[in-house]
């Protein structure tokens, strides 16, 4: 085999030799492109690979902190992970007492200030959810995010 040559080099070359020096110099173009390309995939690969076991090794870190705290009574939940921590009838209630109170003691506030106030109580529709969860229906009065709720 020869020996490699730059790419001035192979374009001098493909002048001197005309048309199948031309066609030789498109031929080493296009395999130098093909082998940085497949450099190119073997290192996405790798990082990918990469990527698959740093995040097997932080789930499993999360998982660690998630039993201590569960050990202590306390379920925390992933955010962005895909999995959804679900909360049982009981915490859910709980929120929806919190809610109440916040009500009774400041009638005419809004969801947002109710959500600021008290937390997040994950509910496209806070009278429903009270209603269900609670029993207490809510007087509303407004549209939208400028509904006011009382007792």
């Amino acid at each position: 085999m020869g020996k490699k040559i730059g790419p001035k080099e192979a374009s001098m070359r493909a002048m001197r030799e005309g048309s199948d020096g031309i066609t030789a110099l498109l031929e080493s173009v296009k395999k130098a492109q093909e082998e940085a390309v497949e450099q190119l995939k073997e290192k996405r690969s790798a990082l990918e690979q990469e990527k698959k076991e740093l995040t097997k090794s932080i789930d499993a870190q999360i998982d660690s902190i998630d039993d201590a705290l569960g050990k202590l009574g306390i379920h925390a939940t992933r955010a962005g992970t895909g999995t959804r921590q679900r909360r049982s009838r009981e915490e859910i209630e709980a929120m929806a007492s919190k809610v109440v109170d916040y009500i009774r003691k400041h009638p005419g506030t809004t969801a947002g200030q109710i959500k600021a106030a008290v937390g997040d109580y994950q509910a496209q529709s806070l009278s429903k959810w009270l209603e269900q969860y609670s029993g207490v229906k809510v007087k509303t009065e407004g549209n939208k995010a400028t509904t006011k709720y009382s007792i």
